[in-house]
C-alpha cells in the first residue's frame, strides 16, 4: 500500500481494463459531483483524496491491471485532456504524453469494444455514440468541457490535478486483489 499522488500514478505506467471489468458507467452527476469536490478543494486550498485504487501487475513492466479505480482514472483523463486544449503547445504537448499517450500507447486501455471511442473522445472528436457506455462518456467529456471553461488558472489547476492524493494497494494476484476490493467496498453497514 502507498499513498501518493495523480502525478506518481501515471509516471511510467500504464492501465489495462480487464475483460470482467464494466464499461464506462458514471453518468453526468457522478462527473459533476467529481469535478465540483475537486474545484472546491483547489479554491479553498485544501488537499483532495481520490480515493483507493487496486492494481494487479501484469508480466509487461509497468503495465497494471486496474481492479478498483477504473471510473477515476478515465474521467481524470478526461479533465486532463480538456485542460490541455487551453494550454500552450509545449505544455500541452507534455502533459499528453505523460497523461494521455505515449506515442500509439495510451495510458489506460479501457472497455472492450468501447476502447477506440474512449481515445476518439480523449482527442476531442468523439463519433456519434453507439451504446450506452459510449454515451456516457460523450456526456462526461462534455461536462468536463463546459466546466473546465470555468476554471480561470489552468496551469494551476492542472498542477493541482496531479498533485491530489490517493492510496494504491498493488499486488501480484488477481485472488489478492480481488481480496483487497471487497474488504474496501463490501465492509460495514450497506
Amino acid at each position: 500500500m502507498m499513498r501518493d499522488s495523480i502525478r506518481y500514478l501515471f509516471l511510467g505506467r500504464f492501465f489495462v481494463v480487464p475483460n470482467y471489468h464494466r464499461s464506462y458507467v458514471w453518468e453526468r452527476q457522478h462527473v459533476m459531483d467529481f469535478f465540483d469536490d475537486i474545484t472546491v478543494s483547489f479554491e479553498t486550498g485544501r488537499g483532495h483524496f481520490v480515493g483507493i485504487f487496486v492494481f494487479v501487475r501484469t508480466d509487461i513492466p509497468d503495465k497494471y491491471y486496474v481492479v478498483d479505480g477504473v471510473q477515476r482514472i478515465a474521467t481524470i483523463m478526461l479533465i486532463i485532456s480538456r485542460l490541455l486544449i487551453s494550454l500552450d503547445d509545449a505544455d500541452a504537448a507534455y502533459y499528453r504524453r505523460f497523461y494521455i499517450n505515449k506515442c500509439d500507447e495510451y495510458k489506460l486501455a479501457p472497455f472492450g469494444v468501447d476502447a477506440e471511442y474512449f481515445k476518439n473522445v480523449l482527442n476531442g472528436n468523439p463519433p456519434e455514440p453507439r451504446n450506452v457506455y459510449q454515451s456516457l462518456l460523450k456526456e462526461a467529456a462534455e461536462e468536463i468541457c463546459l466546466k473546465v471553461q470555468n476554471v480561470k488558472d489552468k496551469i494551476k489547476f492542472m498542477e493541482y490535478v496531479e498533485a491530489m492524493q490517493l492510496v494504491e494497494f498493488i499486488v501480484d494476484t488477481e485472488g489478492d486483489a480481488s481480496r483487497i476490493f471487497e474488504t474496501i467496498n463490501c465492509r460495514g453497514k450497506k
